[in-house]
């Protein structure tokens, strides 16, 4: 019963399952492979497979040493991601850093993604690479160019 506490400290359902490579593992639970959905017309759940997209995934990221990175703003009064964009970058093994723009005066030259901060970029901090912002367009920063 203690098996997958090496793994997890999740509470595993039945038919969860565990990929590991070397010192690398990814525990995939049953909740992962079969996804039920709110079904607002009929007041029921729709479920779905997706043990293919879960274990690929998970083969992925063990037999691979390294992941794509996705650094996140803060400093700005940046909103937390929304859960369902959230499981996609980790599905898709995409690593999260944090950068601080502000506090320590860094030039974002990679990817960046942020997330409804609510204060101006200056910009020097938005020198070369690209930038993604997770809002209306209405509602993006000025002094951007």
């Amino acid at each position: 019963p203690t098996f997958t506490d090496a793994y997890t400290s999740e509470e595993v359902p039945n038919n969860s399952l565990i990929v590991e490579c070397g010192e690398k593992s990814r525990y995939i639970s049953y909740d992962q492979i079969y996804i039920s959905e709110a079904n607002m017309t009929s007041y029921s759940y729709d479920t779905s497979f997706d043990g293919e997209g879960a274990i690929t995934s998970a083969i992925d990221y063990v037999v691979n040493e390294d992941q794509p990175q996705l650094y996140m703003l803060e400093g700005h009064g940046e909103a937390e991601l929304p859960e369902t964009f959230a499981n996609q970058i980790e599905k898709e093994n995409i690593e999260t850093s944090t950068f601080a723009t502000v506090y320590k005066g860094n030039i974002i030259k990679n990817l960046i993604m942020d997330c409804q901060s609510y204060t101006k970029y200056r910009p020097n901090e938005t020198t070369g690479g690209i930038f993604v912002s997770w809002r209306r367009k209405e509602e993006l920063p000025t002094g951007l160019d």
